[in-house]
């Protein structure tokens, strides 16, 4: 392992290095060979080379922020232009993806704790698992507490190997978009590229910084992140009043379309809106990169093999009943996101893949999996023979 290049409180040149690291990505999802991935696995893959080869720290202030003031500004950005017809249109659609995709993972639950011996903590790490895998990282905090299993060394490795495979599942999402499954020929507002013989228009290969007009102003940057920021702080505000700190993103959300609805009725145009969010997502894909740690997989044992099951079993049967379904592609990859990797995640594919429609829809299930997640994996857990 090389030497930390980049210490965690130097801000700057931590700002510089995910910058470096965007343009490779866009410089490399245009080479030949590549042509099946798409902008957000190479940023991944990207971030998770540096983190592992000691380049650059897994965690710093700067890392923090990304997620805690990027994300939520992203996803502002993101809805503050949103149809909100769109979302009407598809958020049954979606829906039933989440549900399928909530249904898989079960199963697949089931079928690595048949196949996989955990030894006496099987009911309590199935239950973890399954809290955060139908809703997300504050599941896996509240499963582990309720089961008595805070402070197990073996968390640390269950850690490990959810960033791992996590990351492994938005790879495979991301190149199935890129491989055109399903839809051939679907466009954002669903209809058909018949000029293009039915390709559909996936952003993975256009520019990371667009604008959707010539000659962007400073007015075109400032407006949107204002917006943006406003919208931000009253969803954060709204949350901690309610001291309902998971439900921040909802609220920003729920803020964001309320300004794009009264942008509607008065044909407010933020052309550098997308452009913004693009860049912001891009660090956000690049941070979920640098968390996976490879070394930590040593003391996995067969935790490795039974997330592998899950994860496997859950997008196996998931394709296989959109197929059934006749789901479109982005419902599929969406509702897995939102199940599995929570909303963030959702509005970063949207972006990247031109699924925007979707954002808001998959944002809010993303949230309901939040709620769904620790019921969920106390009911495996007691299902497996667990006490409360």
């Amino acid at each position: 392992m090389i030497g930390l290049l980049i210490p965690a409180s130097d801000t700057l040149s931590l700002l510089a290095a995910f910058g470096a690291l965007a343009v490779c990505a866009e410089a490399l999802v245009r080479l030949r060979g590549l042509e099946s991935l798409s902008t957000p696995v190479i940023l991944i893959l990207l971030g998770a080379l540096v983190s592992n080869a000691g380049l650059l720290p897994t965690e710093a202030p700067f890392i923090t922020a990304i997620w805690t003031l990027g994300v939520p500004l992203a996803v502002a950005l993101l809805l503050l232009q949103t149809d909100l017809r769109a979302i009407l249109s598809s958020g049954q659609t979606l829906a039933v993806a989440f549900a399928l995709a909530v249904g898989t993972v079960l199963i697949g639950i089931a079928t690595a704790s048949a196949s996989i011996d955990l030894g006496p903590d099987r009911a309590a790490l199935a239950g973890i698992f399954t809290a955060t895998y139908i809703g997300g990282s504050v599941n896996f905090a509240a499963v582990s507490v309720a089961t008595g299993m805070q402070g197990e060394a073996i968390l640390g490795a269950a850690v490990a190997v959810d960033n791992l495979l996590g990351a492994m599942l938005i790879v495979a999402l991301n190149v199935g978009a890129r491989l055109r499954l399903f839809e051939a020929g679907a466009r954002e507002d669903g209809s058909i590229d018949v000029q293009n013989g039915g390709t559909p228009r996936i952003e993975g290969r256009a520019p990371l910084v667009q604008s959707n007009a010539a000659g962007t102003t400073v007015t075109d940057l400032l407006v949107p992140l204002a917006l943006a920021a406003v919208c931000c702080a009253l969803g954060q505000a709204i949350s901690a009043w309610l001291q309902l700190p998971q439900l921040s993103l909802l609220f920003v959300s729920i803020a964001a379309l309320a300004v794009a609805a009264f942008g509607q009725r008065t044909a407010l145009r933020l052309p550098a809106a997308t452009a913004v969010s693009q860049v912001l997502l891009a660090f956000f894909f690049i941070a979920i990169g640098l968390s996976v740690d490879v070394t930590a997989l040593a003391s996995a044992g067969p935790l490795l093999g039974y997330v592998s099951i899950v994860l496997g079993v859950h997008l196996l049967l998931l394709m296989i009943a959109g197929a059934a379904f006749r789901l479109p592609y982005a419902t599929l990859a969406l509702g897995s996101a939102a199940a599995v990797m929570g909303p963030a995640l959702v509005a970063g594919m949207a972006a990247a893949h031109g699924w925007r429609r979707y954002t808001a829809a998959g944002i809010a299930l993303g949230v309901l999996g939040y709620g769904l997640g620790t019921f969920a994996g106390l009911a495996v857990y007691a299902a497996l023979g667990g006490q409360l």
